[in-house]
């Protein structure tokens, strides 16, 4: 399973659930599709063959360090280039 950051530098805007665009499709997507294929994941591994997942980004995360204290970006402006990190 590979895992590609899919959107960078939209507009502002929240899932249903109120999370960032950016970072729900490029993250929460991605574990979620995960969690739902793990026991497929793990049902097809063998010794010979082993199940793996990749996550695969850009050089983008240079830009600007993670905001652990607002992934959200609720604090202050919106910047789609700073929220696809």
């Amino acid at each position: 399973m590979i895992n590609n950051a899919a959107v960078m530098n939209t507009p502002e805007e929240r899932t249903k659930d109120n999370y960032e665009l950016q970072f729900a499709t490029n993250h929460l997507a991605h574990f979620l599709l995960f969690y739902l294929l793990k026991d497929l994941l793990l049902e097809g591994s063998t010794p010979d063959f082993h199940s793996r997942v990749v996550n695969i980004s850009s050089i983008g995360h240079r830009a600007s360090p993670i905001r652990f204290d607002d992934v959200h970006f609720e604090k202050g402006g919106y910047n789609g280039w700073v929220a696809c990190k």
